[in-house]
């Protein structure tokens, strides 16, 4: 395996970081909805 590949929990980080992310910047709040819950459902 290397770096490039991700499973599903490296996934989980990346949105978490990108959901942390977009919140700090008070922007897309929708999409870190959609994202949340595509995680509960995936």
């Amino acid at each position: 395996m290397n770096g490039l590949n991700l499973d599903g929990h490296d996934l989980y980080l990346f949105d978490a970081m990108v959901c942390d992310l977009r919140r700090v910047l008070q922007n897309d709040f929708l999409l870190c909805e959609i994202l949340d819950v595509r995680k509960l459902f995936a």
